[in-house]
């Protein structure tokens, strides 16, 4: 039995699907780690000096917090990058979109730093409205909060 070759929605669907799953994790070992009393509290006076001594120790994060984040953003970026190929692929007709495609993510204003219009050059002209209107910069001060992944090797910034 062959393998049966995925349409890029499907690719694009499943990389979504896993930063989910990613995301998930986090929270679930988070949670953990909240439950197995991430930090310890002790108090303890000093009648003699008249000090009250605060003491915060904090438990080691697990390393497989950092790891899960990494894939999440990775899957999530992936998936923001084969969608702009797949909207290239349907403006190309035929030719192969540029190796710098790739969905921007901006946390300035125009005009983008170089290498912004490579990124979406061969992209679907109708599309651009939506994507500009998904960046992070339209949340002003706040864009460091913005959902997607702030810069990309890829597009400079």
């Amino acid at each position: 039995m062959g393998l049966v070759p995925m349409s890029g929605l499907s690719v694009i669907l499943m990389k979504t699907a896993r930063a989910e799953y990613h995301l998930q994790a986090i929270e679930t070992e988070h949670k953990r780690l909240i439950d197995d009393g991430m930090y310890t509290v002790s108090k303890k006076d000093n009648r003699k000096k008249f000090s009250h001594i605060l003491r915060l120790e904090v438990k080691p994060m697990s390393p497989l917090i950092g790891m899960l984040a990494g894939e999440f953003a990775y899957c999530l970026r992936s998936g923001l990058d084969q969608l702009a190929w797949q909207l290239a692929l349907l403006n190309t007709k035929g030719r192969r979109p540029r190796s710098h495609t790739s969905f921007p993510i901006r946390g300035t204003k125009p005009p983008p730093p170089k290498g912004f219009g490579d990124a979406i050059k061969d992209i679907l002209p109708a599309a651009f409205d939506v994507i500009e209107s998904l960046q992070p910069y339209h949340r002003g001060n706040a864009y460091k909060m913005h959902p997607l992944p702030r810069g990309s090797p890829k597009t400079g910034q």
